[in-house]
């Protein structure tokens, strides 16, 4: 896991450092702003996707091994996804003197480091038996299961709502 984080730490800090120091034009800028668009509809959407899978299974509506499946099909779009946000973010210009600018980075990293610890609830999930309801998985694995989910959905729609804020 320290691995994933540190990759996703070095690739959040190169976008960053791009757009501290390039200055793009009205069509880059443009161009930008559309890759940034489809990127979050291709992350975001795979994330709410998972999530509701989850509450399925949660209902038990779904078994485990269908959800991690869904989970493991979804997990690169969701990284295409936030790749691209950053890649394309890099090229909107942001204000780097905004604090709303610094919190929706550091909403992004928080993200992208989320996405690195699911990684290991989603291994751990993958080896359980496939007939498992929820009532039989340990405590610590829920409470990091909902503790995931919540730290994704608040991120996800605060970066959301920053964007299209400072968008306006």
């Amino acid at each position: 896991m320290s691995t994933r984080m540190g990759v996703v730490a070095a690739t959040w800090s190169v976008s960053v450092l791009v757009a501290l120091f390039v200055t793009p034009s009205d069509g880059v800028r443009g161009g930008a702003t559309v890759v940034h668009l489809l990127s979050l509809a291709v992350g975001f959407g795979a994330v709410v996707m998972i999530d509701w899978h989850g509450l399925l299974w949660l209902a038990r509506r779904r078994g485990l091994a269908e959800s991690t499946r869904l989970a493991a099909a979804a997990g690169p779009l969701i990284w295409a996804g936030w790749g691209g946000l950053l890649a394309s973010g890099s090229f909107l210009d942001p204000d780097f003197t905004s604090v709303r600018t610094w919190v929706k980075l550091l909403v992004v990293l928080a993200i992208g480091l989320n996405g690195a610890a699911v990684s290991t609830i989603a291994d751990v999930l993958r080896v359980l038996p496939p007939s498992v309801s929820p009532k039989d998985v340990p405590a610590s694995l829920r409470f990091r299961i909902a503790a995931s989910t919540v730290t994704s959905q608040v991120g996800w729609w605060s970066a959301i709502v920053i964007g299209f804020m400072a968008a306006l």
